[in-house]
């Protein structure tokens, strides 16, 4: 289905006015639920519809490309939700698995006191999608990914639970459409150091690539601290590469790595590509990595999938890190 498609679709459901009969009212919340399908469809989020896990309601449940699950709940009422409608989806999350988040959807809004109602003393795991993040996603171009990525970055760093993305707002992903080609080569050239870097290595074992996730992880948390600077940025790169040799060097012991360096650069590159959206939050991007290299150590899973994965998780990290601030002193 194409985005024109997707908005008209969007603009006949908001067309539906107040002397609508009971019944088409709830006509349209059914198709509500089945338009974000499409769209979460679109953008290779797996989206599961409507479901009844031990008789209780789910609209739906999606998962991205860094492994993370969601349950959805979309409503399109005539008043502003109550907090009480909130806090009975956020029941639902009770006794899913720890990390399940939740998408609450409300095409009219939200009372006033919901989202204090949300996160004063209790930990978030719901984040607030109103009409305005509507009509960026179906009116104005943005994708559903984009606006995510966003409302995860204000609750992560700042604790805000209904972030409003404005259409009149710049979407980083139409953004980045633009330079392409750029973001194709930056991503191979990474990947290449990367492939230098396995040149100086040993034969390695899937017990090293942990304790080089390990180390890694120490390196993050470091440059990451509050009292950070370009030293402690730069040596987090470096261990990024390092970290990506011991995978490369593993990669280039399977049969599916046998056609040369180039071929294997671009093969990182496009594996990058996937994980666009995957910096910030750092927290997340952490337990990712981790999650893939001991997947690898207990050989679960695709073993040269998960260590493409793994490439691809630090060679985005490498370039989130070249996009950070420092004061001039701190550089030299």
């Amino acid at each position: 289905m194409s985005k024109e498609d997707l908005r008209r679709r969007y603009e006949a459901l908001a067309q539906l006015d107040e002397t609508a009969t009971k019944t088409q009212k709830q006509q349209r919340g059914r198709d509500f639920e089945r338009l974000l399908g499409a769209v979460l469809d679109a953008e290779g989020l797996s989206p599961r519809l409507d479901f009844r896990p031990d008789g209780e309601q789910i609209d739906g449940s999606f998962y991205t490309s860094t492994g993370n699950f969601y349950l959805l709940e979309a409503k399109w009422h005539a008043k502003p939700l109550p907090v009480s409608e909130i806090f009975s989806f956020k029941g639902k999350l009770d006794g899913k698995l720890q990390t399940t988040l939740g998408v609450f959807i409300s095409a009219s809004g939200y009372s006033d006191d919901a989202p204090d109602a949300l996160t004063k003393g209790k930990p978030i795991n719901v984040i607030l999608w109103g009409r305005e993040d509507l009509d960026a996603l179906f009116v104005h171009g943005s994708t559903f990914t984009d606006i995510l990525n966003r409302k995860l970055r204000a609750a992560a760093e700042k604790g805000e639970v209904y972030l409003v993305v404005r259409p009149e707002e710049p979407s980083r992903t139409r953004f980045r459409v633009g330079i392409r080609d750029v973001m194709r080569q930056l991503r191979e050239d990474r990947a290449t150091a990367m492939i230098r870097e396995a040149g100086g290595h040993a034969a390695e074992t899937p017990k090293t690539l942990e304790d080089a996730v390990s180390r890694l992880s120490a390196t993050a948390i470091t440059a990451l601290a509050a009292d950070s600077g370009y030293a402690e940025a730069q040596e987090f790169q470096r261990a990024l590469i390092k970290t990506g040799g011991v995978a490369v060097k593993l990669i280039e012991a399977t049969e599916e790595a046998d056609e040369g360096p180039e071929w294997l650069a671009k093969q990182l590159a496009r594996a990058a590509s996937h994980f666009d959206h995957a910096v910030p939050p750092w927290e997340l991007w952490l337990m990712t990595v981790s999650f893939y290299a001991d997947r690898t150590a207990a050989a679960e899973g695709d073993r040269y999938d998960d260590l493409e994965a793994i490439c691809g998780l630090l060679i985005e990290a490498h370039i989130s890190v070249d996009g950070w601030e420092w004061h001039p002193d701190d550089e030299g």
